[in-house]
């Protein structure tokens, strides 16, 4: 008899098989639920510093309009949070932080972003679409208004979240 392989908490390469290793593990789906909302908003974080950082450097107007944009526009709509309590819509910000800290090139963190809501486009409803296109769009404005790189971004962005799939794929077995 094969010994049963433990779970593997990858979460990025585990969602996309539609819930089926949840039940197969019999994990508790608010639990579930709160992890993506963690990964999600962790992922906004990283659009949100490619945007920022874009045209080479973050200014100081662009964190400052970041928190405000956490703090007006996705926290009052997000209901989740981790085990010690944090609102998941932090993770937005503490993503940014890390993304500057680490210097991390806004091209990859973009992908990144891109990536994520190609893998989890069955989560991804039209609430959650339309909130992270109108957050990019008005971090992207805080500073000297929209610049050609960041108008770039968000057309690429625009243009993904429209041609997402939407509702559950067929799972293949």
């Amino acid at each position: 008899m094969k010994p049963n392989k433990p779970f593997n908490l990858d979460y990025q390469k585990n969602y996309d098989k539609n819930h089926r290793i949840f039940r197969r593990y019999k994990l508790p789906l608010n639990k579930n639920k709160a992890m993506f909302y963690r990964q999600y908003y962790s992922e906004l974080g990283k659009l949100l510093y490619a945007l920022a950082h874009v045209e080479g450097a973050v200014s100081k107007k662009e964190k400052e309009g970041l928190k405000e944009l956490v703090r007006k526009e996705l926290l009052p709509d997000e209901k989740h949070q981790d085990t010690f309590g944090t609102d998941a819509a932090y993770y937005s910000e503490i993503e940014f932080e890390i993304l500057e800290e680490t210097m991390t090139d806004p091209e990859s963190a973009f992908e990144s972003f891109l990536f994520f809501i190609e893998q989890h486009h069955s989560a991804i409803d039209q609430r959650m679409r339309a909130a992270t296109l109108k957050v990019a769009k008005k971090l992207a404005a805080t500073y000297h208004k929209t610049n050609k790189k960041e108008k770039d971004l968000l057309t690429r962005l625009e243009y993904s979240l429209k041609h997402l799939p939407t509702g559950l794929q067929p799972a293949n077995s």
